[in-house]
């Protein structure tokens, strides 16, 4: 797809922004256009085995019409929820249909399955066969040797934590990826055809009314709005305004669209002493593009498809600058200098290397203790972590319309000889019936020079959405003016020195409009 619309001057840009956890899609949606981007044409939900919410399904979708410049059409979901929004906001919207019906059956004889076409061998086996099927189902690797990069960690084999039976595995990926891509060429022919005959008919160029969209757009927002029953306001009945105004938002999950501007350290300002903290860059190990994986590679007498698009020489282009490498000397952290006004008692957990944005074209997730460099995914659940014992710490909101702040975040406490790289492991404070925030905490907030304490309990209260660690702030807002605000955050522990405690404060995602 990306070579035939660089023939028609068309830059295809595509994102796999998906994450592991169960609950990321929903978190990454609360900061709408920031961290997806806001020039979206074409949205696809594919998360069917870890978010089976339909109120977080239409949650996703209307704050991808809310807050993006464009309105994006909206490919797959769950049925019901998709037609209410074709009905009620005249949406643009498509259900996949996966089905192998035509896919040529993969029996247990070698020679009928090596008479099959290559894109079809071992991808519908029936019942009696459905091993077979599932033990050539990945065919993806952890490294492959080159004389200039030798990894410091044993490499995997392959990469364990994705060979799963929920995954797809790479045949089925093709196979969905070549109905899309039918689709669009379906529809892109169609369009050019009917471009043709306006053009006939009514000369060139063709009347404005004719392919400019902004009032299809505009139309579609406006009814989104207007919603007051739909699967989203059910959902987030403990804040309902989330389904009808544009969210922004800053994060250190990744993926992410432009991950520096993104970023959580993107908008820290200094705090009441005047500092901001420091954090190391992560090395990557190497740079440029990886080796192919032999077992990936299309057999030479089958049909290649990127080879008929032209994608070879697209690729004999792109590769001709990644020969030599120099790449030997990274570490684990770079060093920051670490001047007058930086604080370093904040600290990024679980940070990986690289330009994690979901393009197959950057690099990323290429650390130097990791045990699988060539697993591909830009997946991370960063965040932000302070002490008890920490300085302020301070953010910049610009913009706020609605005067809506919500922060992310998790308050927990430790024995005093925990690591701080093995915070996560274990949490006494999440079991039974015990407070969701530990008792003898407390978190000054600061907003605009206006301070208030929150107590433990006041904070168990503010969370408005428990398995999100979602926490609402108030902010004393004009919702007549677009305001700026500065948010800053100091956590205390009043009885962590009795209890030989540490406590701290993990921050992932902050929110405002």
């Amino acid at each position: 797809m990306e070579t035939v619309f660089e023939r028609l001057g068309v830059k295809l840009v595509t994102r796999n922004m998906s994450q592991r956890g169960k609950e990321g899609t929903t978190k990454m949606s609360l900061a709408g256009s920031s961290l997806y981007g806001p020039n979206i044409d074409f949205l696809v939900w594919d998360a069917p085995s870890t978010d089976l919410d339909v109120g977080d399904v239409d949650f996703f979708h209307r704050q991808a019409f809310l807050s993006g410049n464009k309105i994006p059409f909206l490919w797959g979901g769950m049925e019901n929820e998709l037609g209410n929004l074709f009905l009620d906001a005249g949406a643009d919207v498509g259900m996949p249909n996966w089905s192998l019906k035509g896919i040529p059956v993969t029996t247990v004889d070698e020679a009928q399955v090596k008479k099959l076409a290559w894109a079809t061998q071992y991808l519908n086996c029936e019942n009696a066969n459905a091993e077979i099927c599932k033990s050539k189902k990945f065919n993806s690797a952890c490294w492959v040797n080159r004389s200039d990069i030798v990894p410091p960690t044993v490499q995997n084999r392959q990469p364990s934590r994705a060979q799963t039976d929920k995954n797809h595995g790479f045949r089925m990926h093709k196979f969905m990826g070549r109905k899309l891509a039918f689709m669009m060429l379906e529809a892109l022919e169609r369009t050019l055809e009917e471009w043709m005959e306006k053009s006939m008919m009514s000369g060139y160029p063709l009347a404005d009314e004719e392919w400019h969209i902004t009032d299809h757009y505009n139309n579609i927002r406006d009814a989104s709005e207007e919603i007051n029953d739909g699967y989203c306001e059910e959902r987030m009945n403990f804040l309902p305004a989330l389904c009808k105004v544009s969210m922004k938002g800053r994060s250190e999950y990744t993926p992410r669209f432009d991950p520096e501007k993104t970023s959580i350290s993107s908008i820290l300002t200094p705090s009441p002493e005047g500092t901001i903290p420091s954090f190391p860059v992560i090395s990557m190990l190497y740079d440029g593009y990886d080796l192919p994986i032999a077992s990936q590679k299309v057999p030479d007498d089958e049909i290649n498809v990127n080879e008929i698009a032209g994608k070879r020489s697209f690729m004999r282009r792109r590769q001709s600058n990644l020969i030599e490498y120099n790449i030997t000397s990274a570490t684990k952290e770079e060093n920051v200098n670490t001047g007058k006004g930086i604080s370093s008692d904040w600290f990024l957990l679980d940070q990986i290397s690289g330009y994690c944005d979901g393009r197959k074209t950057s690099h990323c997730n290429r650390n130097v203790d990791s045990n699988c460099l060539l697993d591909g995914h830009h997946d991370a659940e960063t965040v932000l972590v302070g002490y008890h014992t920490s300085s302020w710490i301070t953010f910049k909101l610009v913009g706020v319309k609605a005067g809506i702040f919500l922060i992310a975040m998790k308050i927990k406490t430790k024995s005093t000889n925990v690591n701080k790289k093995r915070l996560r492991l274990k949490d006494e404070n999440f079991v039974g019936t015990s407070p969701f925030i530990p008792q003898g905490i407390e978190l000054d907030v600061l907003v605009n020079e206006n301070m208030k304490t929150y107590s433990a309990s006041d904070l168990d209260i503010k969370h408005i959405r428990k398995e999100l660690d979602i926490i609402q702030f108030s902010l004393d807002h004009d919702t007549e003016k677009k305001l700026d605000y500065t948010v800053g955050l100091q956590l205390r522990c009043t009885a962590c020195a009795e209890r030989s405690e540490i406590a701290y404060l993990e921050i992932s995602h902050i929110y405002w409009s």
